[in-house]
């Protein structure tokens, strides 16, 4: 199983003309996501399991937030808020949708966390 990790930078100001050599530029938000990622946080998969774990912990020690995507059930996403993921995105909480639909959906919906089960 591969996991892939994304790092976001903040949005930069648009008279930002130059950009630093010296040294990495700043994070905003680390996204991890796998092919599965509902497998991931199944026990029978601990090696996974602990590396999304260890990821989330690494990125809150470096000061960052994190996004889980491809959130499949609820205990995949009730893992992810014990692990205080910020915030999760999957077809657990909704799948895609026309814009009518999501308008439709979004008033339906209690506005809670992004990753409360």
């Amino acid at each position: 199983m591969q996991i892939s990790i994304r790092l976001i930078p903040p949005k930069q100001r648009s008279d930002s003309t130059t950009a630093s050599v010296t040294r990495p530029p700043a994070l905003a938000t680390v996204r991890i996501s796998t092919p599965s990622p509902s497998a991931a946080m199944d026990t029978t998969v601990r090696n996974v399991a602990a590396l999304v774990r260890s990821m989330i912990t690494l990125s809150h020690d470096l000061g960052y937030r994190v996004v889980a995507e491809g959130v499949e059930t609820a205990a995949a996403a009730a893992i992810l808020a014990e692990l205080e993921c910020e915030e999760a995105q999957g077809y657990y909480f909704a799948r895609p949708m026309e814009e009518e639909a999501l308008r439709l959906w979004l008033v339906a919906s209690p506005q809670e966390s992004s990753v409360a089960a």
